[in-house]
């Protein structure tokens, strides 16, 4: 194909038609060299909705270049993926190569069609997005949008998106993709991870306009040491399509532990409690960028990888000392139950509790909120007693004893049910009891239901017990209970 110089030939038509020697050489005319198509690749995910555009662009003999927009197109594998005006859609699982043809000229796009990937390479880094999730298990990493500047949304095909609402008050916040969440302690430990890497696109954010954020420490994480901040360029020049990132941070502070750090300025403790963020590469005032609200990307198979390119444990010293939900409501009819405390209402309900006598001294109850249900933390210094009014079981046709407890340091909880006897005091001679031991997994929740006769042993529990007045928990440490009642 040929490409005249329009204008110059239209200047030299007319100085002819005037009879003018111009002394100006013949037009040359510009020829196709060839296409281009970009992206020279394409990466999509089967069952993922998205899809990819490709622009194709002529270049010429004069060394200029313009935009084809009627090029046609061919797809090699239609089970793989389809094409229509440069658009590609994902069909399975597969690779196909996308033809684009225009006045005799061709440009090929090799296309990888992958299986859903998760939001971690990594499968057993569990997650979930605060606050707007609230997860069961001993999740050990928590997403999170920082000071307010965007909101996170986990897809159905394993990806997240990111959206900015504002830029904050610092540099290093954005989108925390690996926190330590809520109720753990401990830290991130990523002294064996060189790189880290990870998937990301975005039709409208441009990589430089983001950032990736991290802060390091010295080989003592709880009480300090070096710190020092890292904020990085993406080092790609395009998301429009899936592309892969790799950030090498086997020099980064030259330290042994990698992460955002939080700093306890009443301490002067440091540790690591953020793994990796995404930050949106400016802060209010005179750094703004240029985002806007409403502005997305999209980030996929983040992998923290050692020195041969093999996963990396990051979490081993996370530790969850509060629980992130509360247990199931009791299924038990409302005419089967009497109440000690529980997160569903009942009509009977034991009067005149106390969680913490007075007299007991050492040990401190507290109550907490999870999930929008009540529970009660007892730090345990020995024992803690719960005291009632006397309670007739016997009469009232209860069998069976209930409750929920949950520790992050103990591996047996001890339960023991107190009868004051017919007198209804301490002492006196007739008093029973029954001491049980049940063991704890930490970090979960155990749902204890004892059969009171289980309580009644040599020496035990009067049964039937008509004057309950007190339960024990033992031994020394920290606990979480709710849902105490006796059932039929």
């Amino acid at each position: 194909m040929k490409r005249y110089l329009f204008a110059a030939t239209v200047l030299a038509a007319a100085l002819i038609g005037f009879g003018c020697d111009n002394g100006l050489d013949p037009v040359e005319e510009a020829t196709l060299s060839g296409i281009t198509a970009s992206p020279g690749s394409v990466l999509l995910y089967e069952g993922s909705g998205e899809t990819a555009t490709i622009a194709v662009s002529a270049a010429w003999s004069d060394g200029s270049t313009t935009t084809v927009s009627d090029a046609t197109w061919e797809s090699d594998s239609t089970a793989t993926a389809t094409v229509a005006d440069g658009v590609v859609t994902p069909v399975a699982a597969g690779t196909a190569t996308v033809t684009a043809t225009w006045n005799g000229k061709t440009a090929e796009v090799p296309i990888e069609v992958a299986e859903p990937a998760p939001l971690f390479a990594d499968a057993t880094i569990d997650h979930y997005v605060s606050p707007d999730e609230s997860p069961a298990g001993t999740e050990t990493a928590m997403i999170a949008a920082w000071e307010g500047s965007g909101s996170v949304e986990l897809n159905g095909d394993g990806s997240a998106t990111a959206t900015f609402s504002g830029y904050p008050q610092w540099w290093g916040a954005g989108v925390a993709w690996a926190q330590k969440p809520t109720g753990a302690v401990g830290y991130y430990d990523l002294s064996g991870v060189t790189t880290v890497s990870f998937q990301i696109r975005s039709e409208t954010i441009l990589p430089s306009e983001l950032k990736w954020f991290m802060q390091w420490l010295g080989s003592d994480p709880t009480t300090g040491g070096e710190y020092s901040a890292n904020l990085g360029e993406l080092g790609v020049v395009d998301i429009t399509n899936w592309t892969t990132v790799t950030l090498d941070i086997s020099a980064v502070g030259g330290t042994t532990r990698y992460g955002k750090s939080f700093i306890d300025f009443s301490t002067g403790g440091q540790y690591v409690d953020t793994a990796f963020m995404i930050a949106w590469g400016g802060y209010t005032g005179e750094y703004a960028g240029s985002l806007t609200a409403g502005e997305s990307y999209m980030i996929r198979d983040i992998a923290f990888l050692d020195g041969t390119g093999a996963g990396a444990d990051i979490d081993a010293t996370i530790e969850f000392q509060a629980p992130l939900v509360a247990p199931a409501d009791p299924a038990e009819a409302d005419a089967d139950v009497i109440s000690i405390f529980t997160t569903k209402t009942y009509s009977n309900v034991a009067a005149n509790v106390s969680w913490h006598p007075s007299w007991k001294g050492t040990g401190t109850v507290t109550d907490v909120t999870v999930d929008g249900k009540n529970l009660k933390q007892y730090a345990l210094a020995d024992y803690d007693i719960i005291e009632m009014d006397p309670i007739a079981l016997g009469t009232a046709g209860m069998t069976y004893f209930h409750i929920d407890v949950w520790s992050p340091d103990m591996t047996q909880v001890k339960v023991k049910l107190v009868d004051f006897g017919a007198d209804g005091a301490y002492g006196g001679g007739d008093d029973t009891e029954k001491e049980l031991a049940h063991d704890l997994v930490n970090g979960e929740w155990v749902s204890l239901d004892i059969p009171l006769a289980d309580f009644q042993v040599a020496g035990g529990l009067a049964i039937p017990a008509e004057h309950f007045k007190q339960l024990v928990l033992s031994p020394a440490g920290t606990i979480y209970v709710t849902n105490i009642y006796f059932h039929k």
